[in-house]
């Protein structure tokens, strides 16, 4: 049965040994450009990995365009970043200032009082974004990581499509489409790049067919065109994948997000990596910065903001709950010297 339906079943340990020992590796397009999107600690990890198996990797030529097209891209969101956290600060404070000054005839809650507190807070996060915009490394007059991605996928690029490949595999794709075939059926209804996983996924299975070499997909894509999900819970990569691959290249395929994949390297790679870094690239993939669209980035980098700012919001509510309450404000104190002038004008 297990040969009949091979998408279905999870290779066994032995199977996955023998699969990483002999396997071709293939990072995405995605993953490559994580690499900007990730602290110091986690690219130089994924890079390690990479260097390791120097030897066993190549990327599909559609993997290669798509990086050097998106890449200065993804380096300008990432400047862009740094006024949009200031523009959501901004609007935040406002906010925040306007609702209390509902409370202004409150006769203890010293509204001044903690607007002044709540600027301070926000000011001395303003001045830490702009700290750390002064060090972001200026990637678009010098690119180190472009340099490194050069050096290390020289001679392990695939041939492009010509013209008439790609128009017959573009009537092919829309084919796929309706029929839900993955992969790219998800991106049927994008302005741009509409078949770019398909011809991507139509390179690797001519380079597995000629090389008969078993490969192992890393890509932090999320879509359900590629993992689908059941009840939430992405259980494995999509069975029609593993079985068109099978089919068409009679051998083993298998993929990971970076996440997994740097977690199972240290066990069929013997590494032994920080778990920070493990942490920081299931977050990446859980904030899902994969940029299929301007949408999908806005969205993640809200996503973003909000994580990264809770601890701005705990410290406002801190700050607000330090208030002592014997601390009069002045309409306490006009109130009190009201009360005392009403008091003396009875005794007369």
């Amino acid at each position: 049965m297990k040969n009949l339906f091979p998408g279905y079943y999870r290779p066994t340990d032995d199977e996955f040994e023998e699969l990483w020992a002999n396997c071709t590796f293939v990072p995405d397009t995605n993953v490559l450009l994580n690499l900007y999107r990730t602290s110091p600690s986690a690219k130089e990890t994924l890079m390690e990995i990479f260097e390791q198996i120097s030897d066993r990797l190549w990327i599909p030529h559609q993997v290669a365009l798509e990086y050097q097209t998106r890449r200065l891209g993804v380096i300008s969101k990432q400047l862009h970043a740094y006024r949009e956290v200031q523009e959501y600060l901004q609007k935040e404070a406002g906010a925040i200032s306007g609702k209390l000054s509902e409370y202004r005839r409150h006769a203890f809650l010293d509204i001044d009082l903690l607007n002044a507190r709540i600027e301070k807070v926000f000011s001395s996060i303003r001045k830490q974004v702009e700290k750390q915009q002064k060090v972001h490394p200026d990637w678009l007059g010098n690119d180190p990581i472009h340099e490194e991605l050069t050096t290390l996928f020289e001679g392990k690029v695939g041939i492009p499509y010509t013209d008439e490949q790609l128009q017959a595999i573009h009537k092919d794709a829309e084919q796929r489409y309706e029929r839900k075939q993955p992969p790219g059926f998800r991106d049927e209804k994008k302005d741009e790049n509409k078949y770019g996983d398909v011809v991507l996924w139509r390179q690797f299975l001519d380079y597995a067919a000629n090389q008969r070499t078993p490969v192992i997909f890393v890509t932090d894509d999320t879509k359900d065109d590629w993992w689908p999900r059941h009840e939430g819970r992405t259980i494995s990569p999509h069975p029609k994948l593993i079985e068109e691959f099978r089919n068409n290249c009679n051998v083993a395929f298998y993929m990971y997000d970076s996440n997994q994949f740097a977690k199972w390297a240290q066990k069929y790679l013997k590494r032994s990596d920080n778990p920070a870094v493990l942490d920081e690239l299931r977050e990446l993939r859980e904030i899902d910065e994969v940029e299929t669209s301007s949408e999908a980035f806005s969205r993640s980098t809200l996503e973003e903001v909000m994580r990264r700012n809770e601890e701005a919001r705990q410290a406002i509510l801190q700050t607000i709950n330090r208030v002592p309450l014997s601390q009069k404000s002045n309409v306490v104190q006009h109130r009190d010297r009201m009360r005392g002038w009403a008091n003396d004008s009875t005794t007369h």
